[in-house]
């Protein structure tokens, strides 16, 4: 199993200058696994790719679609959204800041609740009040894109 970062996925699933070495860990070992918030964050690559016109839309719903299939096992977060209940992602979330801590994740950032309302800043304020383990993290509750991304 490799730990993965947005990066990676990123180069992995948009040709660019780091992408055969990507191919080459995936080659490697093929299960990748990545926090949570990583959705969040390649939707961001994603969007400024477009608004740098490197591909178009549908091509941006075809790569999300396979980097989400490849990701959370054939899962998309669609379904998720619409087949889970709020409280029940955010006990997964729960399960998942305490697992990025016990791997080494002391920090950790969210730029979208994907839908679960303010359930990142409550599962913040759970860490933050020592109610929960989980890395520090920094949540912006709505779903954000960068002017400038250091992505691709």
């Amino acid at each position: 199993m490799i730990v993965v970062d947005t990066n990676l996925i990123a180069y992995f699933f948009i040709h660019g200058e780091h992408s055969d070495i990507t191919e080459k860990a995936f080659q490697k070992d093929p299960q990748w696994a990545e926090s949570l918030l990583w959705q969040s964050e390649f939707r961001n690559v994603l969007v400024k790719c477009l608004k740098d016109r490197y591909f178009k839309f549908e091509d941006a719903v075809q790569i999300i679609g396979e980097a989400e299939g490849l990701m959370t096992d054939g899962g998309r977060l669609g379904d998720d959204l619409y087949k889970n209940s709020t409280p029940f992602r955010t006990i997964r979330a729960v399960a998942s800041v305490r697992k990025a801590l016990w791997n080494g994740f002391t920090a950790m950032r969210d730029v979208g609740s994907e839908g679960a309302m303010y359930a990142d800043v409550d599962v913040k304020k759970a860490i933050d009040e020592g109610l929960i383990q989980g890395p520090q993290l920094q949540v912006s509750i709505s779903m954000a894109a960068e002017e400038k991304s250091e992505y691709i």
